[in-house]
């Protein structure tokens, strides 16, 4: 399972969740990943915290492809982001997600052993900022 796996993830003032979801994305056991981060005119900390980083991502063979754009909305982002990715595989988030260290590695098995799939979606957590090691319910219940 060699295949690049490309993370787009367009922010705006993500300051307090971006480092969550930079270390998760460090977690995760498979490689290579590529993280396209789209700084959507954020105007906190966000872009200095993701910078900071890049050593650490490069250390962990995850290409960052970081870009900062006036403020003009997720989609917008997201689209730019697609113009990027290098990816065999896709993964779109937002910077308050954060991945379980199997998370990508499980969506490629999967997708590898079911060519007959186009794409896989899994259903999230949700966690109380308060507690973030018991989820509150699943996203889709």
């Amino acid at each position: 399972m060699n295949d690049l796996v490309s993370i787009i993830v367009s922010v705006y003032n993500e300051e307090k969740n971006i480092k969550r979801f930079l270390d998760s994305v460090i977690a995760q056991e498979y490689r290579p990943l590529e993280l396209i981060i789209i700084n959507d005119g954020s105007e906190d900390l966000t872009e200095d915290i993701v910078l900071k980083h890049k050593d650490v991502l490069k250390e962990d063979e995850i290409n960052l492809i970081y870009s900062y754009q006036k403020n003009q909305g997720q989609a917008f982002g997201l689209n730019n982001g697609l113009k990027l990715f290098n990816g065999e595989f896709l993964i779109w988030m937002d910077g308050d997600d954060f991945l379980l260290p199997f998370s990508i590695e499980k969506r490629v098995r999967f997708l590898k052993d079911n060519i007959k799939y186009g794409f896989v979606m899994t259903n999230g957590y949700i966690y109380s900022e308060d507690d973030l090691s018991v989820p509150v319910k699943k996203a889709c219940e």
